[in-house]
């Protein structure tokens, strides 16, 4: 199964319902706040999903602000589109981040909340990014670090792996959790041609109403699904209920209280 299946049809209003909430809210305020600091006149966001950080983004910039909205998956895009119809500054397209259809110069900053990391290739998409940014422009953008450092993701994987200790579904690790190696984040940026960028590790407490909506976001809202089907639907309510007992445990029953630990980087053209 690709990755633009698995975030397909409604799958996608789960993951915007639960997994939106649970882990990606704050990142996502984090980053708006930087967007409206620079005060862009025009935004392009890619990989925006079911449009956490661009909800964000219609809320806070001033209303002569064009803003680009785009994703490779469409059913995630729906979704996103679904919250914001009817503002005039939002723009939506069926675009990749590794070859935009925007042309050269055409915006101020662009924007990407934890998409990177599922790039085939992250130096094409920060060459795109450089290309159709103005003289001037930022590149701001946030990934993951290490899964062991993410309480919620770290216990959903270890529940998967119990239940198939031959073959663990590694979904999170291998997927949202890979890009975490700074040193090859510089890497890439340097050789898409960026000579100027800031890396900062933000580490934060975060509330989630229940170790059973935790369990509910982790075995509808993710890929982990998929991977557990493939193996063996039967057991996809045993991971469900591992989830809710571990995070309970660590974490608290109601609400929950977990660590999320991310890094934000803002490259200069």
């Amino acid at each position: 199964m690709s990755l633009q299946d698995a975030f397909a049809g409604n799958f996608a209003q789960l993951y915007d319902s639960h997994m939106v909430p649970l882990i990606f809210e704050r990142p996502a305020e984090e980053l708006a706040e930087r967007v409206v600091q620079v005060a862009p006149s025009a935004v392009l966001e890619t990989a925006a999903g079911t449009g956490a950080l661009t909800r964000l983004l219609a809320s806070r910039l001033g209303q002569d602000t064009r803003i680009w909205v785009t994703d490779v998956n469409p059913e995630m895009l729906d979704v996103a589109r679904a919250h914001l119809s009817d503002d005039p500054r939002l723009t939506w397209r069926h675009d990749d981040a590794m070859d935009l259809s925007l042309t050269d110069d055409s915006v101020d900053l662009v924007c990407c909340q934890f998409g990177v990391m599922f790039l085939s290739d992250r130096v094409a998409g920060y060459r795109e990014a450089l290309r159709v940014l103005r003289p001037g422009g930022r590149l701001i953008f946030n990934i993951w670090s290490r899964i062991a450092d993410n309480e919620l993701a770290r216990i959903a994987e270890d529940a998967a792996a119990s239940l198939f200790p031959d073959d663990p579904p590694r979904f999170l690790s291998q997927g949202p959790y890979c890009y975490h190696d700074l040193d090859r984040v510089r890497a890439d940026l340097t050789q898409a041609g960026w000579e100027a960028f800031e890396i900062e590790t933000l580490t934060e407490t975060v509330e989630a109403p229940s170790a059973q909506f935790v369990a509910a976001a982790f075995c509808h809202g993710t890929p982990l699904k998929a991977a557990i089907v493939e193996r063996d639907e039967c057991l996809l309510e045993d991971f469900a209920a591992r989830v809710d007992a571990d995070v309970e445990q660590r974490c608290g029953k109601a609400p929950t209280r977990h660590q999320i630990a991310y890094h934000m980087i803002t490259a200069m053209a």
